[in-house]
């Protein structure tokens, strides 16, 4: 509960909770490496990477996708496996504006704030070498029912290629730095207010 105080402000939309904890994992957490070479021997949860401050794709997505439970916002874990090396992977699979999206909190550690990773869809976590395990969403936090897999709005991909700055939440909008026009770095914003 301290965590959600402290990072979510009492009137945030669901796409506001997302990304608040997303940019919290970002600054809070980091990957286990230690834990990835014995995740066999060991046990992976929300619950250690909470305390630990660190882990893998499975505890982070888990914690992720646990908190924005606790917000309101309707989210599951997903599995999946690479692509290019067959290696399986985790990450939350959440449902904003009556749209789901791919949120992989795990790529958002020691990334500068990359946007990359939020609020993908189907095609663009295939992009990014990830393909769901075909109707697979990991039985988490009562979620184990089976859920067809179609994240296709991609409203937010403005922001794949950002890196955050701030959540403006009066105006509306996602302050981020990215390519703008004339393809030179820059300052630039989201408006999400006409999305909610």
């Amino acid at each position: 509960m301290q965590i959600l105080n402290d990072n979510l402000e009492d009137d945030y939309s669901d796409f506001e909770k997302a990304l608040a904890l997303y940019m919290y994992m970002a600054h809070n957490y980091t990957y286990d490496y230690n834990l990835l070479e014995h995740s066999s021997e060991m046990t992976v949860s929300a619950y250690q990477t909470l305390t630990d401050k660190s882990g893998i794709c499975q505890g982070l997505s888990s914690l992720y996708s646990f908190l924005l439970l606790e917000a309101g916002v309707d989210a599951k874990v997903m599995s999946g496996c690479s692509l290019s090396n067959g290696g399986g992977h985790r990450w939350s699979y959440v449902k904003i504006n009556g749209n789901y999206y791919h949120i992989d909190p795990t790529f958002v550690l020691d990334s500068n704030d990359s946007m990359e990773f939020f609020m993908m869809t189907d095609d663009k976590r295939l992009e990014e070498d990830f393909e769901p395990t075909e109707g697979h969403v990991t039985i988490q936090y009562g979620a184990g029912e089976h859920v067809e897999r179609i994240a296709s709005d991609d409203t937010y991909s403005p922001l794949w290629t950002g890196y955050f700055i701030d959540l403006d939440h009066d105006n509306k909008k996602v302050i981020y730095l990215g390519f703008d026009e004339n393809n030179e770095i820059s300052e630039l914003e989201f408006d999400y207010g006409a999305l909610e």
